[in-house]
């Protein structure tokens, strides 16, 4: 009896299905991966930044109260423990961290805040140094215990998405330790990390997953 052979026309067909199947398949699982790849490079990072702000609490008696008076030295108060590869000045643009209007809140709205201290890592990550207060007494946002500045890093570089909640985080800087956004300020995770909000708040969450 003689066997009956697949046509051309009939392998094509099961090859479009299975490219199809394929894709279907990596799409999600390319996500995942570079969704884990973002949480991992986010606690590698704050935890880099604890380790630096241990070592400035130690050259500071204990307190980061008066360490400096202005941004570009609460910059450097940091970077003193940190391997950068490039550094820049407040109200320089020298390509540190994202120009106006290309970074954005998860919401959607853009940002643009000008020219801050910031810095290029090693592990490519970018940070931007925000300075309040001297004596660690900046209290808005409801921020507990008071602060004297914040940090936001973009763990994933120059690389899109640039959303913060995304590959943007942050934590608040106050006399004696680090607190991640979304732990103890009114940027509650429910609320604000999510598409409407702003994803302050999923720096916390992140950290915890």
């Amino acid at each position: 009896m003689r066997k009956r052979a697949f046509t051309l026309a009939q392998i094509l067909i099961v090859i479009a299905v299975i490219a199809v199947i394929a894709v279907l398949t990596i799409i999600p699982l390319n996500k995942t991966v570079n969704e884990a790849a973002i949480r991992t490079a986010w606690k590698n990072d704050f935890a880099l930044f604890n380790q630096a702000f241990d070592r400035i609490l130690i050259a500071k008696n204990g307190t980061a109260k008066n360490m400096c008076i202005n941004e570009g030295c609460f910059k450097n108060a940091f970077t003193n423990y940190l391997s950068t590869v490039k550094e820049c000045e407040p109200g320089v643009s020298d390509n540190c961290w994202h120009k106006d209007n290309e970074w954005h809140w998860m919401k959607g709205d853009d940002i643009a805040w000008g020219y801050r201290a910031t810095a290029i890592l090693s592990n490519n990550s970018l940070a931007s140094f925000h300075w309040y207060s001297p004596d660690c007494s900046y209290t808005d946002e409801d921020v507990n215990p008071a602060i004297c500045g914040c940090i936001y890093v973009d763990v994933n570089g120059f690389n899109k998405p640039n959303i913060v909640g995304k590959d943007i985080f942050g934590f608040w800087v106050s006399e004696k330790k680090l607190t991640p956004f979304g732990a103890s300020d009114y940027y509650y995770p429910a609320t604000d990390c999510t598409p409407s909000g702003y994803g302050i708040g999923c720096s916390v969450v992140v950290l915890k997953q």
